[in-house]
Order: C-alpha cells, then structure tokens, then sequence
C-alpha cells in the first residue's frame, strides 16, 4: 500500500491512497456480497480504516470549508478506544463526556457512515434531541455520501464519483438514506442510516416507543441528558440494538446538571459489569483551537503574574491548573475570555461547557464545596489496597491481623502500622437504613499526614451494630491503640458503650479532650463522641476542605476521594452528597449517594486539629522507652525492696 503524503491543507488526498482505496470499494460495489472479491476488499478497508476514513471522507467545517477529515487530538482520544474494542472483537458500547465542539459527533458519524456502506444489511439510526439537530446530523451523513472519495474536486468526481454506494428504493427520504440497488434488490448492501427524533419519548417512568418493532446494529444516541425522561426513552432504544460483536452504541452528551440521568449513566458505566466505556475528553486536548495568544511577550509575561492562586480569586487557581493539570497562558487566557464572552461570566456554566474533568462538568448549581482540582490531584494516585480483608485476633488483647482468605473485606489497608506512629480513627455510624448508608472509619496518621486505612461495607455485606465495634476495636489496635472519636447520634451512643464496657477500648475521645466542652473543676466530666449537629456538621466540613486544599496530604482510596468531590450544597444550603437520602438499587453505582467516608475522614481531621501537635516517631520511641524503663525498675523494687540499675 502507498505511504500516505499529507497535505497540510487537507483539500487534496493522497493521489496514490485514494486510487487504492476507491479499487477496493468499486470491488464490493459491483461484486456478490458473499464473494471472494467481496470479502477481500472489505478486509483491505477494514485493516486501515483509519486512512480510509482520512482518504476519502470529506466534511464541512465550522469555517463552512469542504475538506477532507484529519482528526484532531481530541477526536484522536476516542479513536483509540473505537480501535482497541474492535480489535478486541468487543462491540463498540462508549459513552462519551466532552466539552463542546470537538468533533466528536462528526467522528461517531464518521465511524458509522463507513461501517454501514461496508457491511450489508446494516441499520443505524441516530437520535437527536431537537428538530434543527436532526436536520444538522442528518446533512453530515448527506455530505459524506455525497462527497465520497472526490469531495467539490471535479477531477476525482469524474474518476470515482461512480463509485459510492448505490442508493434506491426512495433514496433519502426525510431523514433516511437507504443503500440498495433499484433493478436487483438481493444485490448492494441493503443497509440504511436514519436520523430520529425521540418526540415520542417514555412518560411518566414507563418505557417509550421508539426504536420498537426494529433491530439496529448502530446507534448513535446525542445530547440524551436534553431527551425527555432519558433513562426509560434509552430503555426502549437499547432493547432494539442486535447482540451481534460487530454491534455498536455511541451515547455522547455535554453535561447538563448534577444528579440526572446521564450522570447516572455515567456513573453506571464505571461498574464492571457494565458493557459500556466511559471516554472523557478534556477541552484542554484542543490545544490549537482552545487557547488565545498573545500580542506580545511582555502581555505574555504580565498575564502570568496575574494568575489567580485560590479557589477563591476572580479566575479561579489558574497556578493550580497551569503546574497540576499542565493547562497553557494560551488556553488560560482562552479560558478567561470565553468565561465572560459565552459563558454569562459565570464559572458553573463554564465548568459544564468546557470540564476538565468529570466532576466539573456534573457539579451542581452551588458548586462543588471542596476544589475539584485538589481531590483530583490525589484520585490519579489513588490505588488498590494494600491488604483487604477482616481483623481477627486471638484474644482482645493480642495484635490484630488482617485475614483475607473466605472473609467478606471490610477494611482495606493502604499503608501497614508503624512503631511509635500516631494514629487518630474518625468513625460515623450509619441512621439512615433506608437509603443503605454504611457505617464505616477513616485511619490518619498525624505525622506525616495521611489517610492509611478505611472500614466499610459493601452492597454484598454490611456490618451489624454488633461487629461494628468489634472492628473499630481491633483496627484502634492494629494502629497502635490509635485514638477514636465517633460520631454520638442515637446508634452511635450504642457503639460508644460497646466500645467502652464489650472491647474495653482504651483510647476513646471524649467532647473535652477535643474542647468541645470545659472539664469540671475537679478535673473530671466530658462524653466520649462528639455530636454532629447541623452546627458542628457545617464546622466539621470546613476542617474537611480546608484538609484537601490547603495540607500537604496523602489519600489512596477512590471511595473516600469520590465522596469527598461529589460534596455539594443543596438547595437549601445544607453541603452532603447530591443523592444523600435518595434510595439506590444494589449493584448500581455508588457515586453521588453517600457522605459516610467523608463525616469520618473530618472527625479525624477535628481531632488532629484540637488534639496536643504530634511528636516525631523518634521522641515518642525515646519516651517509650524511658516509660519501660521505669515501669521494669518499679517492678524490681517490688519484688526485692531495693533499687536495681538497669
């Protein structure tokens, strides 16, 4: 095969490519589709079609210019998940998050036009959300066709115009093309492409009609977050898709708000029993087209002494964005400008538009309470557990091990105790059964700071009020009797008492060694626990930011880290997770429904902020030491009524 000449331009095709793959087309256009010649020409296209696609398809630009396609590195990402599942012989199920305006319908489009004029008998149909979309979409498919292998080149037009695929038996209708020869209807490919309109979408929670009644091997579903009632609409969609391997679904959207159905489909793809890839694609991936030079170097330089430095300032932590995520001047000042020229100078609408990550673009109206690009920082690094099992021990007392054969995993070991580290446990107890929230524990380490292990459930198994704090125990005790503070509501007063009087645990926090309350004048008073009031919740989720954006820290579990960015501010001002209180099937995605992890990881976080300042692991092995020095003098001073040195 030719090696491919580029033309920067991209109005001329590689004269030698474009021969070769329209020979190999004209062989599928006028043979059997069950001969030799048929299938060999079909794999040649197939094995490159990558540079088939970027031959012979011709699309229209946002300049309105006919040119060939060239895929951008946005399109780019999302290519290399289409070749990696067709490689792998999987269907092609993506669901893709983007900004806007990165070519990545044109793409989709694309990939399906070429698959329904190389493969008989295909049917794809398109669904979007507005009468102009369907208009828009359905031009693409119109223009590739017409445009096949010549584009507006009146030259090629004569030497392969003949070439495309034969349309018949009505041709375009509306929103439809059909591929089928008029004289012989057993020859061509007999596939079709129609773009749909969901205007009978499901009501009322019950299934739509759409796609009923057909069976579809491609599908290409846009903007479903601005479908009516998505979830079920989707519902009858997908039950019309074949389960053939060679099958494909694309589901691609901007965000629209938090908590609707496309975050939960979104979410529900992150499990791994969901047949669907999530791809999200950055705007920062179009680097060429998002970003806004400057005049001149000292511009340039005065621009870079203006970035904002807190989550806080006018424009956001533009350093952050430059030194963590590896954004430009260029894209910043991109970015500064489209805030205030298309985005009514507000950051929310931004975000949604234009995310750099997921949760930026499903964040709510007020906001994500915590800096999504500090949470981000460590959910790249977050890993695996260490150890996953459950504690045991042979009596109260002897050092607790994690087993991890035949046991449900409840605690998860990032980092294993060290000698003379000081460790705090923070532990929320669970009230609301309904909505399947989880009791559970954060471990810190105080110095240096970090989150090392977490306790807590599944879907598959909760732990009862009775092991609860027999966990809680022998976890205290595999840190180093690490001190302890629980949340005191209505359970978490009985998990206190078997803390206390069942696992005569011996580091229990009370209210006033964390100055919640003034001891009596005789030294003595407190309650072990603190409570978590509207009041001290708003006070504790402070300590909890301020945490993730302003220490040097380190956090490994995606479950903690996932909770902590979904935080957001309701309606009425309360900060929780969107879906705190809503009930979740099991097996469905988690995200967005709990808050558990998060109260436990700011329990800890209050404790280490009230607590005496922690001592350097030396100090405290050198006290120790002193400690058991004394403790054995005073035991030979008993046993023999004189002062042994030792």
């Amino acid at each position: 095969m030719p090696t491919p000449r580029i033309d920067p331009y991209f109005l001329t095709p590689d004269a030698e490519l474009l021969a070769y793959f329209a020979s190999c087309y004209a062989r599928i256009a006028s043979n059997d589709r069950d001969s030799a010649m048929f299938l060999d020409a079909q794999a040649a296209i197939e094995a490159d079609l990558l540079l088939f696609i970027e031959t012979c398809l011709w699309i229209q630009t946002k300049s309105r210019r006919i040119q060939l396609l060239k895929l951008n590195p946005a399109q780019m990402v999302l290519w290399e998940t289409i070749d990696k599942l067709r490689k792998a012989g999987l269907p092609l199920y993506v669901i893709i998050l983007k900004a806007r305006q990165m070519g990545l319908s044109t793409l989709v489009a694309v990939y399906l036009y070429v698959n329904t004029i190389l493969y008989p008998e295909t049917k794809t149909i398109v669904m979007a959300h507005r009468e102009d979309s369907v208009t828009h979409i359905f031009g693409m498919y119109e223009r590739f066709q017409d445009y096949l292998f010549h584009g507006r080149n009146d030259d090629l037009r004569a030497l392969y115009g003949s070439l495309k695929p034969a349309e018949g038996f009505g041709g375009r209708q509306g929103s439809k093309m059909v591929f089928r020869q008029k004289a012989d209807r057993s020859k061509g490919l007999g596939s079709e492409i129609q773009v749909l309109l969901p205007s009978d979408a499901a009501k009322n929670g019950e299934e739509g009609t759409v796609g009923s009644g057909i069976t579809t091997q491609n599908q290409h579903l846009s903007e479903v977050p601005k479908w009516g009632n998505a979830i079920a609409t989707l519902g009858s969609v997908l039950s019309s898709l074949s389960d053939d391997p060679g099958s494909s679904c694309f589901i691609e959207a901007t965000a629209n708000r938090a908590g609707d159905d496309y975050q939960d489909l979104w979410d529900a793809a992150h499990l791994p029993e969901n047949p669907f890839t999530p791809v999200f694609i950055p705007y920062t991936r179009l680097l060429n087209e998002y970003q806004k030079g400057f005049d001149s170097d000292e511009t340039r330089d005065q621009f870079l002494r203006s970035l904002g430095t807190s989550a806080n300032d006018r424009f956001g932590d533009e350093r952050t964005l430059r030194d963590s995520f590896g954004v430009t001047p260029e894209q910043l000042n991109w970015r500064r400008r489209t805030w205030s020229l298309k985005c009514g100078r507000s950051w929310q609408v931004f975000r949604r538009n234009y995310p750099l990550m997921p949760e930026e673009a499903f964040s709510s109206a007020g906001g994500n309470f915590i800096d999504p690009m500090k949470v981000t920082h460590h959910l790249d690094k977050a890993h695996p557990p260490k150890l996953s099992g459950y504690l045991v021990a042979a009596n109260p007392f002897a050092t607790p091990y994690v087993e991890t054969e035949k046991v449900q995993p409840v605690v998860s070991i990032y980092v294993e105790a060290e000698p003379f580290a000081e460790y705090l446990i923070g532990v929320d107890v669970a009230t609301d059964y309904a909505a399947r929230d989880h009791s559970c524990a954060v471990v810190l380490r105080r110095l240096p700071l970090e989150v090392v292990a977490i306790l807590r459930g599944s879907d598959d198994y909760r732990m009862g009020l009775m092991e609860f704090p027999k966990q809680i125990a022998l976890l205290g005790r595999y840190y180093n009797v690490a001190s302890v503070l629980v949340e005191r509501n209505a359970l978490g007063i009985q998990v206190l008492r078997d803390l206390e009087l069942t696992q005569l645990y011996p580091a229990l926090l009370r209210d006033t060694d964390i100055g919640e309350k003034e001891l009596r004048a005789d030294g003595e008073g407190g309650e072990y626990g603190i409570n978590t009031g509207p009041s001290n919740r708003v006070r504790l989720l402070n300590y909890l930011k301020e945490f993730y954006e302003e220490e040097d820290i380190w956090v490994r579990d995606e479950r903690l880290l996932r909770e902590v960015l979904a935080l957001t501010p309701n309606k009425q001002g309360r900060i929780a997770a969107p879906k705190k209180g809503q009930t979740r099937e099991p097996g469905t995605s988690e995200r967005g429904f709990y808050d558990d992890l998060a109260m436990a990881n700011s329990l800890c976080i209050l404790a280490h902020r009230r607590l005496p300042p922690p001592k350097p692991m030396g100090l405290r092995q050198q006290e120790w030491t002193t400690r058991e020095r004394h403790r054995f003098r005073e035991e030979l001073r008993n046993e023999s009524g004189k002062i042994t040195w030792v």
